[in-house]
């Protein structure tokens, strides 16, 4: 029932079976009477020369599991390129006891020598692999489990034996549908907590499926079990920071070199009016007027290079009008590509508020100037007929163009006979503060009034002479209380005068 070769004491082939042509797939003529065992240079068997002198010797013996290939002159194998083998070497006697040959019987040991490779493969797999991989009988009790599953747990060898109710206490209606589902589909997939030796628990996604015998009987279930705590506590941050991007204040962009939107926030889109969907299929050039699209090689060097950059910029919204808004870009490279983030915020309201500000200042501005107009030139009623400015502080061209204008309208509304201007308060008395005195005196008597001029100090008249300026006309006083009494005297002359 073998493959059977015999040779002759010194090795040489006088005979095989069918069998053993079928399984080298090299015809017995090519062997017989020419292949010599012990000195064939394709032979691997390196324990053949002892092997065969023991039979010779009139010892049996076998070699160990060994792999023929085919590769050798004669091989008619066009599909295996070799086979796994073991060789038994026994005597052949005479009718005297005489050992004459030496039989070779040989046994293809290649299906089992590669289920056992492959059971080693799938057990260095299983053993190695960083999820969790169980097999429990058809009651739940575990009867193995890789190292991952035995750390996942933490019960360490003592998992053998445990049933799935331990690890997931309250869970019987969940591993009962499972066990039901995998009867009748043969596998399942859930998520559900397994609890650990110490009493903690972790989230695990479960793929489980049945294992059968060759007649297809249930026999078993094994199980991969993946933690998915990492898992859940990024998807968990990932959905906090969507959550707090979502309701920030500012509209946020994440857009590419080439312009297109990958990302927007909720206040984006609320702010313009776009849905997010409508956001994701535009670019940053359908929103910003004063981008262009022409310098945007410019404009992403720019963002590269400064990485964060503040300033002042305008949006369309979908509505067609435009919002003033304050950007803050930034430059981020992830994964090998480039992009860059927007926070936008609406100004509108600081706008309007900066227009109020503006308005109320210019008014205040305005109020303070009047004030001030006031304060600088005082018109002051001293008697019927009588008025007074005492100028305080120093004269230049403005104000002495209001002093005039002050002078004109408050002698003709007061219907000033006599107007009093005192420069006591005057610190310099220059060219054009002579002039500036001399035309507000000349326009007062336009309007038929008398002027008088006090404070005249003596440097002030030594200024005024050594100047040139022409005085003639106008009466100068020293002081405003003489200038008060020449004013009032003039007053009462004019009363007695109409009296007679």
């Amino acid at each position: 029932p073998f493959p059977l070769t015999i040779c002759t004491c010194e090795g040489l082939c006088v005979g095989v079976n069918t069998l053993s042509e079928r399984l080298f797939h090299i015809p017995r003529a090519a062997v017989v009477g020419s292949l010599n065992v012990l000195t064939n240079v394709t032979d691997r068997d390196t324990s053949r020369p002892a092997l065969f002198a023991a039979a010779v010797a009139g010892k049996s013996g076998q070699s160990s599991s060994m792999y023929y290939d085919f590769s050798f002159p004669g091989s008619q194998d066009l599909d295996r390129t070799g086979c796994w083998v073991t060789i038994g070497y026994f005597p052949f006697r005479n009718s005297s006891g005489q050992i004459t040959h030496v039989g070779m019987m040989i046994q293809d040991e290649t299906e089992r020598i590669e289920a056992e490779q492959q059971t080693s493969l799938f057990t260095a797999l299983v053993e190695n692999a960083h999820d969790g991989i169980g097999v429990t009988d058809l009651s739940g009790r575990i009867t193995y489990s890789n190292p991952a599953l035995s750390l996942l747990t933490g019960y360490g060898d003592a998992i053998i034996g445990k049933s799935l109710r331990d690890m997931h206490p309250n869970k019987e209606e969940a591993i009962a549908a499972n066990h039901t589902q995998g009867m009748a589909e043969g596998h399942w997939h859930t998520q559900m907590d397994i609890c650990r030796a110490d009493g903690s628990c972790f989230p695990a996604d479960i793929a489980g499926f049945m294992l059968r015998d060759a007649d297809g009987r249930p026999t078993s279930t094994a199980a991969i079990v993946r933690d998915l705590s990492e898992e859940q506590a990024r998807e968990q941050e990932l959905r906090l920071v969507k959550f707090t991007l979502d309701r920030a204040p500012d509209s946020i962009y994440w857009f590419k070199q080439d312009g297109q939107i990958i990302y927007a926030n909720t206040t984006a889109s609320t702010t313009l009016g776009y849905s997010l969907d409508e956001m994701l299929q535009m670019s940053i050039f359908d929103i910003s007027v004063d981008l262009e699209r022409e310098r945007m090689g410019q404009i992403w060097t720019a963002i590269k290079h400064h990485e964060s950059q503040l300033f002042e910029s305008v949006q369309r919204c979908k509505d067609g009008h435009e919002i003033p808004v304050e950007v803050v870009s930034n430059y981020l490279a992830f994964e090998g590509q480039e992009y860059a983030c927007i926070f936008s915020r609406d100004i509108s309201a600081r706008r309007r508020e900066e227009k109020e500000r503006l308005v109320l200042q210019e008014q205040v501005i305005a109020a303070q100037q009047a004030a001030l107009r006031e304060l600088s030139t005082p018109l002051i009623p001293i008697a019927e007929g009588v008025v007074a400015m005492p100028l305080i502080g120093s004269i230049d061209s403005g104000r002495a163009q209001l002093v005039i204008e002050t002078l004109l309208s408050g002698a003709a509304a007061l219907r000033a006979e006599a107007t009093i201007l005192d420069i006591t308060g005057v610190p310099v008395v220059d060219t054009q503060v002579a002039n500036a005195l001399l035309r507000a005196a000349q326009a007062v008597k336009l309007l038929g009034a008398r002027v008088i001029l006090t404070g005249i100090r003596p440097e002030v008249a030594q200024t005024l002479v050594g100047l040139g300026v022409d005085l003639s006309g106008i009466t100068t006083r020293a002081t405003l209380q003489d200038g008060v009494a020449e004013a009032l005297g003039w007053q009462t002359g004019k009363t007695l005068s109409n009296r007679r």
